[in-house]
C-alpha cells in the first residue's frame, strides 16, 4: 500500500467518525464528562484510604519520641571563623603541593 493509498483512507476513517461523532455529540460528551468524574473520585479516595490513621502515626518514632538511650550525640557547635580557616588551609595546601605554576604565582 503506498503513502496516497494510506493517506486517502486515513481521510476516510477520519470522515467516517467525525460523521459518527456529530450525530451523537451529546452522549458521547456525557461519556466523556461521567468518565472523567469517575476518574477524580476514584483517584481522590484512593489517595485518602492509602494515608495511615493518625493513630497508627503516632506509634512510630517521630521527632522527640523514643528510649533515652536512643538519642543522638549532641552537635558540636563551630564558629564559622574556624571553618573559614580550615577552608583556606586546605586550599593552600593543596596550591602548594601543584605543579601549576599559575595557581602558585597567585598566592605568593
Amino acid at each position: 500500500m503506498s503513502t496516497t493509498q494510506q493517506r486517502a483512507n486515513l481521510k476516510d476513517t477520519f470522515a467516517q467518525f467525525a460523521a459518527v461523532y456529530t450525530q451523537h455529540r451529546p452522549v458521547v460528551q456525557r461519556v466523556l464528562n461521567a468518565s472523567f468524574i469517575f476518574y477524580v473520585l476514584f483517584t481522590t479516595y484512593r489517595s485518602v484510604s492509602a494515608r495511615p490513621t493518625p493513630s497508627a502515626r503516632s506509634k512510630g518514632k517521630g521527632k522527640g519520641k523514643g528510649k533515652e538511650d536512643d538519642k543522638k550525640p549532641a552537635r558540636v557547635a563551630v564558629s564559622p571563623t574556624t571553618i573559614r580557616i580550615a577552608i583556606i588551609a586546605k586550599c593552600y595546601r593543596w596550591i602548594a603541593s601543584s605543579t601549576n605554576d599559575w595557581a602558585k604565582s597567585c598566592v605568593s
